[in-house]
């Protein structure tokens, strides 16, 4: 029949598209081998065993196969690292934790956000980015990563001269004493300690909430080096403000003086008729303590760890073959446009960085400065960025992730020799874009049976969505598939959340709670529930002529000792409303079985089998859908329909 290996294709309008792909996959035959007369055939998805092992909690965060799995060839000389909840684990091959520490069967604490992990390993260490920091475990356990507290020493606070105002953020009035390497450190102000949250430039810095206010017609603002900060944009100082005293409280020198405002200009700046302190007086010194690596996204490449600096533009660099030692000037800057960084990743020995709009890409031996291992290639700056970090992945010849622009957004990007492709359908974009929230899409890539395949969950929005970048490469178009799972009284996004090869096997993380199960072509279940395998087929329409529907034929290879039940339904309006069994079309997750004439129950005894369906009435525009279910092999070869058009 034609169309009956195409992928998803629900639209708005139903009647230009209403077709569907649950938990099937097309595998093409005539791409590999032209002499047989199938074109290909639809396989039923991977499923998942009992739970193999439970971990805490959970849920299963990341995983990460390391070692070397081919020494022995068996495998079994790999390691396998699993993050549930806040704790990392290394498992052995047959799920126990093994190497724990402190007497708990976990190595240690991480921080828990519910988000991915990204686990990365250099040889020796394993580096770990979890709830905004970088951790790393080099043989006793993960440490929250922090820089070395005596880079900097301190830094004297200057009030001498005149004070400039500035809405929210510090400025310095001599030297330049500002740096990136600052982001994220604490500030140690006559023993209260500040956040510093961004450098601007060298003379302006963005800080936290401070201890010490000062009164000002009813507002409240901070202080901080040699500055008076308003951190409210709601009162900004106006020429109204011109004569006004300030009255600092707090104690210490702040408190001694009591300086008007002299001026204000147009953009709220504001001078002042005398300095708070002056230079090297009591209390007029920052010691700067440097606090945790903070981390939204990581990569390892040519012997360096690599992090992104969370809401900002910056990523670090660690020392080489040392996830423990970061030194703050080794960092570089997201450079092309003013968008913070989403994600990084180390693909193909380049670098990625890609901001909430643009990407580009960094590579070894291109940096004029001796502290920087990476620089940027100029010729690989794209106008296209990332909206749903967790969802950058790497296929074996490029990234893949679920891109965003100045234009618009979503879509799924692939990106080859950093040329990015639109890989998604308009189908699958006007499904994502239906869901409340698509930037918490979480992503994994496997490879089966020469199949690899890129698994895109949507927590918010509950489904699954399979790429196979096989059978797109051999059909000459993106080949999806929809992934679901049953919990016994309506379908889910699919339970994986992450996923690893080791000990030859593949492995995956249940995404609500500490469940490891193994992925396998061998199992024809859900953790037990049943898997539906669904697919509806494209609109017949002999221009609107009315077509009468005498014989529907199914062939598929059966197997595994358990009958398999085929259902078929039709729709005649598009793909509302149908007769016989009910597959929900809004993103599915409602199945009856339907009525006996529609029910074929293939037999257990034979490896091949047809199932037929007679008698299925006329229409001027039919949709047919074909359902299997039972814990048995699931291939359907192919699907026959005979039919005649009448004349009117």
């Amino acid at each position: 029949m034609k169309g009956w290996l195409s992928g998803p294709y629900l639209l708005d309008s139903l009647l230009a598209g209403a077709q569907r792909l649950l938990n099937l996959f097309a595998e093409i035959i005539a791409a590999e081998n032209d002499s047989e007369p199938q074109i290909g055939y639809l396989r039923g998805c991977p499923g998942l065993d009992v739970p193999h092992t439970t971990l805490g909690g959970g849920p299963i965060r990341g995983m990460l196969a390391a070692g070397t799995p081919l020494n022995p060839l068996d495998g079994s000389g790999g390691r396998w690292f699993v993050v549930s909840g806040q704790y990392l684990y290394e498992l052995d091959s047959s799920g126990s934790p093994i190497n724990g520490l402190g007497g708990n069967p976990w190595r240690g604490s991480v921080g828990n956000d519910g988000r991915p992990v990204t686990l990365l390993v250099n040889g020796n260490q394993l580096g770990i980015v979890s709830a905004g920091q970088f951790y790393c475990d080099s043989g006793l356990g993960p440490v929250a990563i922090n820089y070395p507290g005596s880079a900097y020493g301190d830094i004297a606070i200057g009030w001498a001269g005149t004070c400039n105002v500035v809405h929210g953020h510090l400025e310095a009035l001599s030297g330049n004493p500002f740096n990136s390497g600052m982001n994220g450190m604490t500030i140690l102000l006559n023993g209260v300690a500040y956040f510093v949250t961004n450098v601007v430039d060298p003379t302006h810095l963005n800080v936290g909430p401070l201890g010490y206010t000062v009164n000002l017609t009813g507002a409240t603002y901070d202080i901080v080096l040699s500055n008076v900060i308003a951190f409210s944009a709601a009162n900004p100082f106006t020429a109204a403000d011109v004569g006004a005293t300030l009255n600092f409280a707090g104690g210490g020198a702040f408190s001694a003086v009591s300086p008007t405002i002299n001026s204000v200009d147009a953009y709220g700046n504001a001078t002042l008729s005398s300095s708070p302190a002056t230079e090297g007086s009591a209390g007029g010194s920052a010691t700067e303590v440097f606090g945790p690596i903070y981390a939204s996204s990581g990569a390892f490449l040519d012997s360096f760890f690599v992090v992104a600096t969370p809401n900002s533009k910056v990523f670090q660099f660690s020392a080489p073959n040392d996830g423990s030692t970061f030194d703050p000037t080794d960092q570089a800057v997201k450079e092309s446009y003013p968008d913070n960084i989403g994600a990084i990743a180390a693909d193909h020995q380049e670098l990625l960085i890609l901001g909430e709009s643009t990407m580009e890409v960094w590579q070894p031996g291109l940096s004029n400065d001796p502290n920087l291992p990476f620089g940027r290639n100029d010729s690989y700056t794209v106008p296209i960025g990332i909206a749903a970090p967790a969802s950058l992945c790497s296929l074996r010849d490029g990234p893949v992730w679920i891109g965003a622009s100045l234009r618009g957004q979503p879509i799924a990007y692939f990106a080859k020799g950093f040329v990015p492709v639109r890989i998604s359908t308009h189908a699958i974009e006007k499904a994502w874009k239906k869901y409340a929230q698509f930037s918490d899409a979480i992503a994994f890539v496997y490879e089966l049976d020469g199949h690899e395949f890129w698994q895109v969950s949507f927590p918010t929005g509950d489904q699954t969505w399979v790429y196979d970048r096989t059978a797109s490469e051999q059909f000459g178009k993106p080949m999806w598939h929809e992934r679901n799972s049953y919990d016994g009284s309506a379908f889910h996004r699919h339970r994986a959340s992450c996923h690893c090869h080791v000990f030859n096997k593949h492995w995956v993380g249940d995404f609500a709670n500490g469940q490891i199960y193994q992925l396998s072509d061998s199992i024809y279940t859900d953790n037990t529930q049943p898997m539906l395998c669904a697919r509806t087929l494209p609109h017949l329409d002999a221009n609107r002529l009315r077509q009468f529907f005498q014989k529907l034929q199914l062939d598929l290879e059966t197997g595994g000792g358990n009958a398999l039940t085929i259902t078929v339904s039709w729709s005649d309006d598009g793909g509302t409303n149908w007769v016989g069994g009910e597959v929900s079309t809004d993103g599915g997750n409602t199945w009856s079985a339907g009525s006996a004439d529609f029910v074929y129950t293939a037999s257990t005894s034979k490896k091949l089998d047809r199932a037929a369906f007679w008698q299925l009435g006329s229409a001027d525009n039919r949709v047919f859908r074909i359902a299997v279910t039972g814990n048995a092999r699931k291939a359907l070869v192919n699907c026959f329909l005979d039919y005649f058009v009448g004349i009117s």
